[in-house]
């Protein structure tokens, strides 16, 4: 997760995913939930069977990204140790 400043000095968090034949960029934003999983209804729908259908969501909660394991098969891991729900750690900002 990485904030970054607009042209107009606003602070923009985007969370950005690898997947060994894509990446994507989503901008989060207070108030909106993105869940990360298999199912095609999901914000992030990703076609790999070592996710769950609906594995993990993110969202901003007072400024803060949060990310919460949805019940999923196989875990949800934040920099490396498996977690539940609890605030993910921000890059740089530019």
């Amino acid at each position: 997760m990485r904030e970054v400043r607009d042209a107009d000095g606003g602070a923009r968090i985007s969370l950005l995913l690898y997947h060994s034949q894509s990446t994507r960029v989503v901008t989060l934003e207070e108030g909106r939930v993105v869940v990360l999983g298999r199912d095609p209804s999901a914000e992030l729908p990703f076609a790999d069977d070592g996710l769950s259908r609906r594995h993990a969501r993110f969202e901003v909660v007072a400024g803060e990204v949060w990310v919460e394991d949805l019940g999923s098969t196989n875990g949800t891991k934040l920099n490396g140790q498996r977690i539940d729900s609890r605030p993910g750690r921000r890059g740089p900002t530019r």
